[in-house]
């Protein structure tokens, strides 16, 4: 189906970029309010940086655990294991709270 593992990634971040494009414009299609649209982006993208932030951290507590374990106690853990972990953690639905905490 994919010609090779770089492909796949592009075209996994090519479609990422649209919809995220499609969602913040899509909700003002034929509205002319301007400052709502910039208010809306600019939830989105603080609610993405607080997301990628807890998960920056917790992978790298989590990641510093699976190191302490495995240098310490000498148990052979496979480097998949952080792949693992990065790709559990930073499951999209998992870090983030849509809701206006504000009001």
């Amino acid at each position: 189906m994919f010609d090779s593992e770089p492909v796949f990634v592009s075209r996994y971040l090519i479609f990422i970029s649209c919809f995220h494009l499609l969602v913040s414009c899509l909700a003002f299609y034929q509205k002319s309010e301007i400052q709502n649209f910039w208010q809306f982006n600019y939830f989105l993208f603080i609610k993405l940086l607080t997301a990628l932030a807890y998960t920056a951290t917790l992978f790298a507590g989590l990641g510093s655990a699976l190191l302490a374990i495995d240098k310490l106690f000498k148990v052979d853990l496979d480097p998949n294991y952080y792949t693992d972990l990065f790709l559990f953690i930073r499951n999209p639905g998992v870090f983030t709270d849509l809701s206006d905490s504000t009001r």
